[in-house]
C-alpha cells in the first residue's frame, strides 16, 4: 500500500507540546523555536531509516514516521548545542562517581545492533523501536490443541 508521507503539520499535530515551535507568523530563524525547515529535514532523516511495510494504515504510518522524526530532531538539537566539540556516545552500560554505582540493562538484541543502539539514546526512538520490534524480531505466542493433547 502507498502512504503518504507527513508533513511539518502532521508533526507538529501529533506532538502539540512537545517541542518549541515556531508560533504562527513568527520568525524561522529564530534559534529558540524548530523551524518548519528543521522539521522537514528530520522527516527527510527519518526516511532512511523508515519502512512502510510495517504499518497497516495511514494512521500507523504517519504516527511511526513522526515518532522516528521526534529522534532525529532531538538528535539534530543536541549536536547543534555541543557544535563541533560534540562526541557520540554508545549506550552506556554503568557509570561510577566516587563511591556510588549506576548500572544499566541493555537488551543484547540492541547492544548487538549499532543502528539500533543509536536509535534507543533518545525516548522517542527507544518508544519507535518498541513498536518495530515485533515486526523485525519475530512474535511467539503458544497455543494449544486439545485434539492432539497428549499424542
Amino acid at each position: 500500500m502507498s502512504y503518504v508521507i507527513p508533513t511539518p503539520a502532521d508533526f507538529q499535530a501529533q506532538y502539540p507540546t512537545d517541542f518549541p515551535y515556531v508560533p504562527v507568523g513568527g520568525d524561522q530563524t529564530d534559534p529558540r523555536y524548530l523551524s518548519t525547515a528543521e522539521i522537514q529535514n528530520a522527516i527527510n532523516m527519518a526516511s532512511v531509516h523508515f519502512n512502510p511495510a510495517f504499518w497497516n494504515s495511514q494512521m500507523q504510518f504517519t504516527m511511526m514516521y513522526c515518532m522516528l522524526a521526534a529522534h532525529w530532531l532531538v538528535i539534530n538539537a543536541q549536536n547543534a548545542a555541543t557544535g563541533l566539540s560534540g562526541q557520540f556516545s554508545w549506550l552506556t552500560t554503568h557509570k561510577n562517581v566516587d563511591s556510588v554505582q549506576e548500572s544499566f540493562l541493555v537488551p543484547e538484541f540492541v547492544h548487538e545492533n549499532p543502528e539500533w543502539a543509536a536509535i534507543s539514546k533518545t525516548r522517542y526512538g527507544a518508544q519507535y523501536l518498541s513498536f518495530v520490534m515485533p515486526y523485525v524480531r519475530g512474535t511467539m505466542f503458544t497455543t494449544y490443541d486439545p485434539a492432539h493433547a497428549g499424542s
